[in-house]
């Protein structure tokens, strides 16, 4: 589990990064690589924690990395004219990293500190009871899920296949939380499955 003092020397050391580089809120070839060791640090972090304890605050930081900071940069970084040749624009003020990037670290920062006893509830592990009858449960939906995903991307079939394909998330939730033996190769392959498509 990646402690909130691993969280906290990180964020010293993004701030550190930011403040002794000149000039960085407004370099999108600091920017850029910023914004990814930022997502891969928070997504690790979320699947390390997964099925382990409360993640309300992995995810808020997970989202407001992968949209605030993360996918604002990668477009920064194409080329205007390859960005209208495939007709997607995102259009951004020069001075949005000004403000994005101290926003997200404050966010960050905020989120890693202690304060209130916030946590007590994100401390508490989370056991998984072994319940045969769940994770028979999960594994039809987990594989009537991926069965309508593989089916949508060679036949799309609409609103349908598109609701059926989401069977595999919830049943990777139930193969997490009954004690499923293959409870993480599933995850991981079914996140794998989700970053190639």
């Amino acid at each position: 589990m990646i402690s909130h003092r691993i969280t906290l020397i990180f964020l010293a050391g993004a701030t550190l990064a930011v403040l002794l580089r000149e000039n960085s809120l407004y370099d999108i070839e600091f920017i850029l690589p910023f914004g990814t060791v930022l997502f891969a640090f928070y997504f690790i972090k979320l699947l390390v924690n997964f099925g382990k304890r409360m993640l309300v605050g992995d995810v808020l930081e997970v989202m407001s990395v992968t949209y605030l900071l993360f996918v604002p940069a990668l477009f920064k970084s194409y080329d205007t004219e390859y960005l209208e040749q495939i007709q997607l624009q995102m259009p951004m003020s020069e001075k949005y990293f000004v403000l994005a990037i101290p926003t997200v670290m404050a966010t960050l920062i905020g989120l890693a500190l202690p304060l209130f006893n916030r946590y007590a509830n994100e401390k508490n592990i989370i056991k998984a009871n072994e319940d045969p009858t769940f994770q028979k449960v999960g594994m039809i939906l987990f594989v009537s899920g991926m069965a309508f995903t593989f089916i949508n991307n060679v036949f799309p079939m609409g609103f349908i296949s598109e609701f059926l394909s989401g069977l595999a998330k919830v049943g990777v939730l139930y193969l997490l939380f009954s004690g499923h033996r293959l409870k993480l190769v599933i995850l991981y392959s079914y996140l794998g499955m989700i970053l190639l498509e």
